[in-house]
């Protein structure tokens, strides 16, 4: 399996708590490659800020692959959604997935990440008109990575934190109407068994249908493998059996001590992977 694990990138000043690693970028970069990482899935809150090329740059120096571009950091960092209730805050969100998908192909990504990023049906608009205007975001912005030759993938988030696309039955649904080649499916093992759903029911549907194409990992109590009760090692058979190799991301609380959280994320995983070996 190939592993990374989500980091801030330099224009982000506040604390992301699923960003891991400490320091400079650079020194991000060389701790995630020390600690035995393939790759890193970047946090970005505002990709015009950002020099791609230093981006690019730093990371192929270290042989370590860029897995995604997150907008997990977009909601916390600039407070806009692409169902926001403000339109000229879903605006400002709508343009900025454009410079995302435009980011990653700058850096050599093959994915950007939507997960709460696209926000929640509100007393602004019905949920229905919410849901068509989602599809057309996401029809544009799937034509756009189709340009780019960047994939985008859209995250079921459990019903206890969000109203909308909590399954991947419903994700999947989406998608068809969509009908892009170029939007896919993430999943996260958090909320997969905080709704407690079958993975081999969940991983196994989006894999069927061609979508699987990114997962983030996370124990039950949103922190490292071995402190919450999920079993990752049937995690890792599941995929394994399914063929899966894209990467497992780590988006998880940091806790006191990102460096220490970011070793202790492989060295589950490790044990994980060990159990069934």
């Amino acid at each position: 399996m190939k592993y990374s694990l989500c980091i801030a990138t330099p224009e982000i000043s506040q604390d992301i708590p699923f960003a891991q690693l400490s320091g400079t970028f650079e020194q991000k970069i060389d701790k995630a490659r020390a600690l035995g990482y393939q790759g890193v899935e970047l946090m970005v809150s505002d990709p015009r800020k950002l020099d791609a090329a230093r981006i690019a740059r730093t990371c192929n120096e270290r042989n370590l692959k860029i897995a995604a571009i997150s907008s997990g950091a977009i909601v916390t960092a600039r407070g806009i959604s692409l169902l926001h209730q403000e339109p000229e805050k879903a605006q400002e969100a709508s343009a900025c997935l454009f410079d995302l998908i435009a980011f990653a192909s700058e850096v050599g990504s093959p994915i950007v990440t939507i997960g709460s990023f696209r926000g929640r049906p509100g007393d602004h608009m019905s949920a229905q008109d919410a849901h068509r205007l989602l599809i057309d975001i996401l029809r544009a912005a799937g034509a756009e990575a189709s340009r780019k030759g960047i994939r985008i993938v859209l995250e079921p988030i459990s019903a206890r934190e969000l109203n909308y696309l909590t399954t991947v039955e419903e994700v999947m649904a989406i998608l068809e109407e969509v009908g892009s080649d170029h939007v896919g499916v993430l999943v996260d093992t958090y909320h997969v068994d905080k709704d407690g759903q079958s993975f081999e029911e969940v991983l196994g549907k989006t894999h069927e249908a061609g979508k699987l194409w990114h997962v983030h990992i996370a124990d039950s109590t949103r922190q490292v493998v071995g402190k919450g009760g999920i079993d990752f090692s049937h995690v890792l058979a599941i995929l394994r059996n399914l063929g899966y190799d894209g990467f497992m991301s780590a988006e998880l609380l940091h806790g006191a001590d990102p460096d220490t959280t970011a070793r202790e994320i492989l060295d589950g995983m490790h044990k994980a992977s060990e159990a069934i070996a």
